[in-house]
């Protein structure tokens, strides 16, 4: 074998094996995010169930909850009949009585 033969032989062999690595990294890159993925669907999932049961739970507490009664108005008797404005005492127009002059006081020095 030539040198120049050689030479072509391991920077082939040298490529080879960088892209070897190259796939091994990206196999396992791809292997994590898999896995990852999973996970947060197995996350999520416990999630959505852990929401449904308080979810749950508020509705049972809600329901099991007595409403607050109100206590009645006692009854009212029948409203009295309207009487006409003309016949009532406080709308009568009563006269205002006429003031008065107050003596004016001076001081007597």
């Amino acid at each position: 074998m030539k040198k120049s033969e050689r030479k072509a032989m391991v920077k082939a062999a040298k490529k080879a094996v960088t892209i070897n690595i190259q796939n091994h990294i990206i196999a396992a890159i791809k292997q994590s995010a898999a896995e990852l993925k999973a996970d947060t669907k197995k996350i999520e999932k416990k999630l959505v169930k852990a929401s449904g049961k308080v979810a749950k739970k508020f509705a049972k507490m809600i329901s099991a909850a007595q409403p607050v009664e109100k206590e009645k108005a006692p009854e009212v008797a029948a409203p009295a009949p309207k009487v006409p404005v003309a016949q009532t005492a406080s709308k009568a127009k009563t006269t205002k009585p006429a003031k008065t002059a107050e003596p004016v006081v001076t001081q007597a020095s």
